[in-house]
């Protein structure tokens, strides 16, 4: 596993499988002397309930102006900034896809008790009537100002759906049912819907327990999983997030990789 070392207060996690935006403050000099030291280490406490909401602007790391968040109340409505109407991005949404969950070998700061094992996946998208919201911003369409330069990148309308996500794989260690927001881009090229957010370990229904993981210098501060739907592929990884006296660390423990049914 790869972690990057977190120093900055305000600045955006460089993920490779879920294309969040956010904004970019000033980094100290030790992170502007090291390319791999970037991301928000957040409020988590070791609980796995940490602040990976993915919360950010409608961008890809820069400043897309004014935001307006609304409501949708009738999704078969056209939406500003997409070629159709909510309903029709919620059923390319929902469906069964199945795969394997697959944790990565013990290599890094942090020890797994499933290191190195898999187990076949069952994920679910179920929409059930939950809240839709679009938030708008000024600048869609364009590069936004300031920030990243990430090629292709424009800044994006958000439509964003609350749905229930069913996470259970074969060996039981997941047996969950999340009621999640799954984020929509109207810059669809440039990033796929998904999601990012923090397991509350106190809540999970399957059998993984925060006492799976030991770290030889530091705590557990957050665990996040992101997920990335592609049409009839699902794809992500479980994140875990680390603490010292002296930095905090982010990466991947395990992935994910599924086929629509």
């Amino acid at each position: 596993m790869t972690f990057h070392r977190i120093t900055t207060l305000t600045s955006c996690l460089t993920l490779t499988l879920f294309a969040a935006a956010c904004d970019v403050g000033d980094k100290n000099d030790d992170a502007a002397a090291n390319d791999d030291e970037t991301g928000d280490p957040g409020e988590g406490n070791g609980d796995g309930d940490g602040d990976g909401d993915g919360e950010d602007q409608a961008g890809y790391g820069g400043d897309c102006g004014e935001e307006t968040v609304s409501v949708v109340e009738d999704l078969g409505a056209a939406l500003a900034g997409f070629d159709g109407p909510a309903n029709d991005y919620i059923a390319q949404l929902e469906g069964t896809f199945a795969g394997d969950f697959s944790w990565m070998p013990d290599d890094g700061p942090v020890t797994n008790e499933h290191a190195g094992t898999s187990s076949p996946l069952t994920m679910t998208v179920t929409y059930e009537g939950g809240e839709v919201r679009l938030t708008e911003v000024e600048l869609v369409g364009q590069p936004p100002q300031g920030g990243l330069e990430l090629e292709g990148g424009v800044c994006s309308n958000i439509l964003e759906v609350d749905v229930t996500l069913g996470f259970a794989t074969e060996d039981g260690l997941f047996a969950e049912a999340f009621e999640i927001p799954v984020r929509i881009y109207s810059d669809s090229e440039y990033a796929k819907p998904g999601f990012y957010f923090s397991l509350d370990m106190a809540a999970l229904e399957g059998q993984l327990a925060l006492a799976d993981f030991s770290v030889d210098d530091g705590t557990i501060r957050d665990l996040v999983l992101i997920g990335e739907i592609d049409g009839d592929n699902a794809h992500g990884s479980l994140n875990i997030e680390i603490g010292t006296m002296d930095w905090v660390g982010f990466g991947s423990i395990a992935s994910f990789e599924t086929i629509r049914q």
